[in-house]
């Protein structure tokens, strides 16, 4: 007696091929839309930490930190060049961060000193500075006129109109207190995203020079910013305006924008996190100053 055997053929087989591949194709934008949106989320819970942060130097310090420190700072202890990210370490948990910075500031007061890099801060990677949409900030990535590798950031306070107008909440050797924000905490905005061009002219968040030595483009960042001293000397002045951006131009760094689809993230004053779509544009310099008495509308 002869056994049965049993099997596909081949046209079944291509059918259930033809079904897979069906299958995988719808599920492909799902599970990318899911990730799209978990990237998006873990984004906003580093923004709502910096934010908390900044919240607690505030109480401490009764003003919020500079947006940058220049050489005509007068913070104690003097630390021209750094920023914010710096100034808020104590407060989320980066005390060893803080107190390391004060050792080598110490050693070597002039941190824009390249040969050689003493400050072991310019190269500490901090998951919460960076965007978890940007794998690039998972590494030091190599700056383009030192070769000196660095780490970097993604979030950028709000100064304002631009790195001259000094009407938002953190700016060039800025001390701002919430009751100078009379437009509202809750309209106002703090922080926001800006990934930095490939060639990483600027965004190292230790310490680094920015626009004029005021630490635009690298510490903080206006909603109609201008390119007053650009590398390499191709971009207009402006001013620039929120919306999409390219990893490969340099002139988006002029510019609040991100890699999640359709605008950005941002923190306000007031700790809440928001995002806002590019078609807020408009009215992204009234939410960028403090005390604008501008009325935004809902």
């Amino acid at each position: 007696m002869k056994r049965q055997r049993f099997g596909f053929s081949l046209i079944e087989l291509l059918v259930v091929l033809g079904v897979m591949a069906v299958l995988v194709g719808l599920l492909m934008p799902a599970v990318q839309q899911v990730r799209s949106a978990a990237t998006r989320t873990a984004c906003q819970n580093h923004l709502k930490q910096l934010a908390l942060g900044l919240h607690q130097y505030h109480d401490a310090a009764g003003a919020l930190p500079p947006g940058a420190e220049t050489v005509r700072t007068t913070q104690r202890p003097r630390m021209p060049y750094t920023g914010w990210h710096l100034r808020i370490a104590p407060h989320i948990e980066l005390e060893a961060v803080w107190s390391q910075a004060v050792q080598d500031f110490a050693a070597q007061p002039d941190v824009m000193n390249w040969e050689p890099l003493t400050h072991r801060g310019h190269t500490r990677i901090v998951p919460t500075f960076a965007c978890p949409a940007d794998d690039r900030y998972r590494s030091l990535q190599v700056e383009y006129n030192t070769g000196k590798k660095l780490a970097y950031t993604s979030y950028l306070c709000a100064s304002g109109t631009n790195l001259k107008s000094c009407d938002g909440v953190l700016y060039a050797d800025s001390a701002i207190k919430f009751a100078h924000v009379t437009d509202g905490l809750t309209q106002t905005i703090l922080i926001g995203e800006r990934p930095t061009h490939n060639r990483f002219y600027f965004g190292n968040w230790y310490a680094a020079y920015g626009e004029l030595g005021e630490g635009a483009g690298t510490h903080h960042l206006g909603a109609r910013e201008a390119a007053l001293f650009t590398v390499p000397m191709t971009c207009r002045v402006g001013p620039y305006r929120f919306g999409p951006g390219d990893l490969t131009n340099p002139c988006d760094d002029f510019h609040f924008w991100s890699q999640h689809a359709g605008g950005a993230n941002f923190a306000f004053v007031d700790g809440s996190v928001r995002f806002l779509t590019y078609a807020a544009d408009s009215v992204l310099p009234a939410l960028a100053t403090r005390a604008g008495g501008e009325v935004i509308p809902n």
